[in-house]
C-alpha cells in the first residue's frame, strides 16, 4: 500500500469510526439482551450512524440467538468457563470497542433513545480526564437509601458510566485478579481513577433504568474478593496486570465493521 493510499485508509476509517461505544455483557440473560436491542433498534438513523454496540456474552449456557437486523453490533462469547469474569468481560469491551468514549453499564440497565442522543451531543464538551456517572432510576425493590423512596431517581451506580478509553487504559483497565469470585472489580477501577486524580462527574440530565436482576439464583458472596482489595490497597491499588486471561470468539459482527 503506497503511503497515499495509506493516508486515504486513515481518513477513512477516522471518517467511519464511531463517536461512542455502548459496552455490555450478560450471562444466560437472553431476555435482557432482547430488550436492550429492541431499544437500541428505537434510536434515530442519525444517532445509529454515529454509535455502535459491543457485547460479550460470558460463557452462557448456550450461545445467545437473537436477531439484530442492520445495528451497528460487535458481540463476542467467552469460550473459557469461569465464575463472575465481569472484569473479564469489561475488559474484552475495552479492548474490541471502536470509539473513544465508551459508555460501560450491566445488562439490566437500558438507556431510552433520547438519553443516548443525549449522550452523543454532550461528547464534544466532554473532559477526557473525568468519568461520568448518569443518573440511575432503581426498582423500588433495589430502594436500600432512603432518600430514593422519595426521589427513586437521583443517584449514580458504580457499574454505569462514560468514560474515553484512554484514562482507562491508562489506568490499566479491570483487574482480573478479582475474577472467580463476586464483586469489587468496578470499586476497584474507581479506586484507580482516584489514585491518578480522575474526577467523576455526576450527569444529571442523563438517565438510565436499573431493571430487577435477571440471576437473582447466583450466589453473590463479596468475602473473598474483599480480602483481596483490602490487600490492595495495603499496596496503595497496584494497575493491574495481564488483562484478557481466557478464551474468546467472534460470533456477530455487522457489515459497518467490515
Amino acid at each position: 500500500m503506497s503511503g497515499y493510499q495509506s493516508k486515504r485508509k486513515a481518513a477513512s476509517d477516522k471518517l467511519n469510526k464511531p463517536k461512542l461505544s455502548l459496552c455490555t455483557h450478560f450471562y444466560n440473560s437472553f431476555d435482557a439482551v432482547e430488550v436492550q436491542v429492541n431499544r437500541w433498534k428505537q434510536i434515530e438513523q442519525s444517532y445509529l450512524n454515529q454509535i455502535e454496540f459491543v457485547v460479550v456474552d460470558d460463557c452462557s449456557d448456550k450461545v445467545c440467538d437473537i436477531s439484530v437486523e442492520n445495528l451497528p453490533i460487535q458481540m463476542y462469547r467467552i469460550t473459557t468457563d469461569i465464575n463472575w469474569n465481569q472484569a473479564g468481560c469489561k475488559n474484552l469491551l475495552l479492548d474490541k470497542a471502536q470509539a473513544d468514549w465508551l459508555f460501560f453499564f450491566d445488562i439490566d440497565t437500558t438507556a431510552t433513545a433520547s438519553n443516548i442522543q443525549k449522550i452523543l451531543d454532550k461528547l464534544p464538551s466532554l473532559d477526557v480526564n473525568c468519568c461520568y456517572m448518569p443518573k440511575v432510576k432503581y426498582p423500588w425493590g433495589l430502594q436500600r437509601i432512603t432518600q430514593l423512596k422519595k426521589d427513586p431517581i437521583g443517584l449514580p451506580h458504580i457499574n454505569c458510566f462514560i468514560i474515553h478509553r484512554n484514562l482507562l487504559n491508562n489506568i490499566g483497565g479491570f483487574d482480573e485478579d478479582f475474577v472467580g469470585n463476586y464483586g469489587y472489580e468496578d470499586t476497584y477501577m474507581h479506586n484507580q481513577l482516584n489514585k491518578i486524580g480522575a474526577k467523576r462527574v455526576f450527569i444529571s440530565d442523563v438517565t438510565v433504568d436499573m431493571h430487577p436482576s435477571y440471576n437473582l439464583s447466583l450466589l453473590r458472596d463479596m468475602s473473598h474478593n474483599e480480602d483481596i482489595i483490602y490487600k490492595k490497597a495495603k499496596e496503595n491499588f497496584p494497575s493491574p496486570q495481564r488483562p484478557i486471561r481466557f478464551e474468546y470468539k467472534e460470533i456477530t459482527r455487522c457489515p459497518q465493521h467490515e
